[in-house]
């Protein structure tokens, strides 16, 4: 999903993701191209210039969990939503494509996409950071165990700073 995501040229429109929830009014997430899930938004909709995917078939939350190419941009305006008793910041939609059907899991919570389901899930992409440790590398949150610096420096095709503390992102994942 990384690789994707830095694909993505940055800032220059939006990614959607459907989370239809049946008792909530909100849209989904939202992120800026190019920026990982965990900077997504959970937004409201203003469908006054484009309607919702959804909403122009003819079929509230038929597009759970779909991926889209979004454009607008935020008002800057908060929406309350009183099922969940949120306020929302409120996303001018201007028009969209569909990316996927099937897109990656960015949820870590089972059940997350049930529409049926009263929780509020977050786009949740933990960043993976590799502290130096005496000459290795740990990957700090998976407990994945012990790397050896060069391996992990190389496959990014990273420079060794010497002795220097750093942290070098690895990738995004979920999880």
């Amino acid at each position: 999903m990384l690789e994707e995501i830095n694909a993505e040229p940055r800032d220059a429109y939006f990614v959607g993701r459907r989370y239809f929830k049946t008792e909530y009014k909100f849209w989904g997430f939202v992120r800026p191209s190019g920026h990982p899930w965990s900077e997504a938004k959970l937004v409201m909709f203003n469908e006054n210039q484009k309607l919702a995917p959804d909403r122009t078939a003819g079929k509230l939350g038929s597009d759970n969990n779909f991926e889209y190419k979004l454009h607008g941009n935020y008002s800057g305006d908060t929406v309350y939503e009183p099922a969940s008793n949120g306020f929302y910041p409120e996303f001018v939609l201007k028009g969209y494509e569909l990316r996927s059907q099937a897109p990656a899991p960015i949820f870590t919570e089972a059940g997350a996409t049930d529409p049926e389901r009263r929780i509020i899930a977050k786009a949740v992409l933990k960043r993976i950071a590799l502290r130096r440790h005496g000459g290795r590398q740990r990957r700090s949150d998976d407990g994945l165990g012990w790397h050896a610096e060069r391996d992990l420096l190389a496959a990014q095709n990273l420079e060794d700073v010497a002795d220097e503390p750093a942290v070098v992102l690895l990738h995004d994942r979920v999880g």
